[in-house]
C-alpha cells in the first residue's frame, strides 16, 4: 500500500472514531439538572418545543397524563392489530429534544402522532420505555440512546429517518410489526431479545457492526429495499421460558421464538441484502426466505445450524469463505442467478437435497468436513468443484449438471452414478483416476469400468495421431475396450471369421482332403458354410481335418491363426479382468 492510501485511511478512520456517539461508553460525570416530568408534559400539552440537555426528568413522562388533540388511527387496521394499538393517536405538535440526559422513571409516549422531530441522543432510559404504535411524521433521533429496561417500538411507524446508532438495549426490544422509511441500527447492541417480527422496511436499512448478544426474531420481516447486515453478529443464547414470565403482562409475548435465536422465516428482501462478516452465534433461521436481489454472505460465521431451505435466491449469491460450523440445510432453495461458494467451509452436514442452481455453482476450493449430499439437485449451468475437499460421503444424482468440473478434487467416498457425469465432466486425468477407484471400493464395477474406457479415450485424444503409441491404444480400444469390455473382443472375432470365410469363399482358396472329395469336385469349390467352417477351425487354430488351404491362400489362413491366437488371449484376460475383482 503506498504512502497516499494509507494517508487516506488512517484519517477516515480518525474521522468515523471522532465522531462516533458516547453512547453505552463511558460519559463523563457531571451534575444534571432536574427537572419534573410534570413540566415537560405542560409544554407538550401547550404545543411549546421542548429541548433540553444534561437534565434529570424526575417522574413519569406519560402523554396519557395531558390532555392532547387525537386523530383516527389508520394504521391500526394495516399494521396487524399488534398489541397495545389503539384506535386514536394522540397529536403531539412540538420538537421533543431531549440529549444527553436522564429518565429516572417510565417514558409512555404509546400511540402518538409526532408531527415533528423527536430527539433522544445519549439519552438513558433507566425504567421501561414505551413508543409502540407511535407514527413519527419527521425524522426520530435515538443516536447512542441506552434503554436499561424493556424498550417497546411495536407497530411503529417512522416515516422519517429512524437513527438508532449506537444505541444499548440492555433489556428486550420489540420492533415487532414496525414500520421504517429509512432505518439506521450501525453498531447498535442489543443485550437481550430483539424482535423484528412482521417488521417492514421500505427503503435501505443498516445494520452494519450490530451486535445481538440476545434472540434475534426477523420471521416474516419486508425488505423492501437494500439491507445491510455487514460485520453484524449474532452471538446470543436461546430465550427461556423464565424470562417470558418477568415481561410486562399483555405485552411482546406472541413475538417470542423461544426454540430459535436468528430467524428469518417468510422474509422478504426486495432490495439488495449485505450480510458480509456476519456472525450468528446460534441457530440462524433463514427458512422460505426470498432475496429479490444480490446476497452476500461472504465471510459469515455461522456457529451452530443455518436453515435456508426452500429459499429463493433471485440474483447473484455470495457465501465466498463462509464458515458453517453446525449443520447447513439448503434443501429445496433455488439459487436463480450464480451461487459462489468458493472456499466455503462446511464442518457439519452440508444438505443441497433437491436444491436448483439455474446460474453457474462455483465450490472451488470448498471444504465438506461432514456429509455432502446433492441428491436430486440440479445445476443447470456449469458446475465447479475444483480442489473441493470432500472428507466424508458425498452423493450426487443422475445428470445433474451440464458441465462438471472436479479438477484437483479430494474425496474420501463419492455417491454417484457415471451415467450422471459421462457426458458433462471437464477432461482432468487425476480426477478419473479418483473416480475409477471410488467407483470400485463402492462396488459400483460396471461405473469403474465405463469411466476407465472414457479416461483412455479421452487421453488417447491427446496422443499424436498415427504415433506407436497411438496406434497401440486405439487397438486396446477397437479389440477390448482397453480391457474392460470383452463383448468388443468377441464381436471383432466374429467380424474377423465372416472376412476370412467369405474370402475363403469367393476366392475358391481351400478345398477338401482327397479321401473327403466328392466326385467331379474342383479345387476351392467349396460352399459358403464350409468356407465359413475353414474359418473357425483357421481361426481358433484347432487345425485343418478335412480341409486345406491352397496356393497364396495358405498365407492368409496362417495370418488369420496369428490373429486369433493373440485375440483368443486377449478375450481372456479380459474377461479376466471383469469378472475376477478385488
Amino acid at each position: 500500500m503506498d504512502t497516499q492510501k494509507i494517508i487516506v485511511w488512517t484519517t477516515l478512520v480518525y474521522l468515523v472514531f471522532s465522531t462516533m456517539p458516547i453512547g453505552g461508553q463511558a460519559q463523563e460525570v457531571k451534575e444534571l439538572t432536574k427537572v419534573n416530568a410534570e413540566d415537560i408534559l405542560q409544554q407538550i400539552q401547550k404545543g411549546e418545543d421542548v429541548n433540553f440537555e444534561d437534565i434529570r426528568i424526575m417522574g413519569e413522562l406519560n402523554l396519557s397524563k395531558i390532555k392532547l388533540e387525537t386523530i383516527p388511527n389508520e394504521y391500526k387496521y394495516r399494521k396487524n392489530n399488534h398489541i397495545g394499538l389503539e384506535c386514536e393517536l394522540k397529536v403531539v405538535k412540538s420538537n421533543i429534544t431531549i440529549k444527553d440526559s436522564f429518565f429516572e422513571d417510565d417514558v409512555i409516549f404509546s400511540n402518538t402522532y409526532f408531527k415533528k422531530n423527536i430527539d433522544f441522543t445519549n439519552t438513558y432510559f433507566s425504567k421501561r420505555t414505551d413508543f409502540r404504535g407511535v407514527v413519527c411524521n419527521k425524522s426520530a433521533n435515538f443516536i447512542g440512546a441506552n434503554f436499561n429496561n424493556y424498550a417497546g417500538f411495536g407497530g411503529a411507524s417512522f416515516d422519517g429517518v429512524a437513527d438508532f446508532r449506537y444505541s444499548i438495549f440492555n433489556d428486550n426490544a420489540d420492533f415487532g410489526d414496525a414500520s421504517f422509511n429509512y432505518a439506521r441500527f450501525w453498531g447498535t447492541n442489543f443485550s437481550a431479545g430483539a424482535d423484528f417480527c412482521i417488521a417492514s422496511f421500505n427503503n435501505s436499512v443498516a445494520f452494519i457492526n450490530a451486535r445481538f448478544n440476545g434472540y434475534s426474531d426477523f420471521g416474516h420481516a419486508n425488505f423492501s429495499g437494500g439491507a445491510n447486515f455487514m460485520l453484524t453478529s449474532f452471538s446470543g443464547h436461546k430465550l427461556s421460558a423464565a424470562l417470558i414470565d418477568e415481561l410486562p403482562k399483555g405485552i411482546h409475548s406472541i413475538y417470542f421464538r423461544v426454540d430459535r435465536n436468528v430467524d428469518y422465516v417468510f422474509t422478504y428482501f426486495g432490495g439488495g441484502t449485505n450480510f458480509r462478516g456476519v456472525k450468528f452465534g446460534d441457530d440462524a433461521i433463514f427458512k422460505v426466505v426470498n432475496f429479490n436481489n444480490i446476497c452476500d454472505f461472504s465471510f459469515a460465521e455461522f456457529d451452530s445450524k443455518v436453515n435456508f431451505q426452500n429459499t429463493n435466491f433471485n440474483d447473484i449469491t455470495d457465501f465466498r469463505n463462509a464458515r458453517f460450523s453446525g449443520d447447513a440445510d439448503f434443501t429445496d432453495a433455488r439459487f436463480n442467478g450464480d451461487a459462489d461458494f468458493t472456499d466455503a467451509r462446511f464442518n457439519g452436514d452440508a444438505d443441497f437435497t433437491d436444491a436448483r442452481f439455474n446460474g453457474d455453482a462455483d465450490f472451488t476450493d470448498a471444504r465438506f468436513n461432514g456429509d455432502a449430499d446433492f441428491t436430486d439437485a440440479r445445476f443447470n449451468g456449469d458446475a465447479d468443484f475444483t480442489d473441493a475437499r470432500f472428507n466424508n460421503i458425498v452423493s450426487f444424482s443422475d445428470n445433474f449438471a451440464k458441465v462438471v468440473y472436479l479438477n484437483g478434487i479430494y474425496f474420501e467416498n463419492m455417491r454417484v452414478d457415471w451415467t450422471s457425469l459421462e457426458h458433462n465432466l471437464f477432461y482432468d486425468g487425476p480426477t478419473y483416476i479418483k473416480l475409477i477407484k471410488n467407483f470400485r471400493e463402492m462396488e459400483q464395477f460396471d461405473d469403474a469400468d465405463n469411466a476407465y474406457f472414457k479416461y483412455r479415450t479421452l487421453s488417447q485424444n491427446n496422443k499424436k495421431w498415427l504415433s506407436v503409441s497411438w496406434l497401440s491404444d486405439e487397438f486396446m480400444r477397437i479389440s477390448c475396450g482397453y480391457g474392460v469390455k470383452p463383448q468388443r473382443t468377441i464381436v471383432l472375432c466374429a467380424v474377423i471369421i465372416l472376412i476370412f470365410a467369405i474370402f475363403n469363399w469367393k476366392g475358391k482358396c481351400i478345398k477338401q482332403k482327397e479321401d473327403h472329395e466328392e466326385d467331379g469336385q474342383k479345387d476351392g469349390d467349396v460352399s459358403i458354410s464350409e468356407a465359413l467352417y475353414f474359418s473357425m477351425v483357421t481361426f481358433v487354430t484347432l487345425g485343418w481335418g478335412d480341409h486345406r488351404p491352397i496356393g497364396l491362400c495358405r498365407i492368409y489362413a496362417l495370418l488369420e491363426a496369428f490373429v486369433g491366437w493373440i485375440l483368443l488371449a486377449l478375450f481372456l484376460v479380459t474377461l479376466a479382468n471383469v469378472m475376477i475383482r478385488p
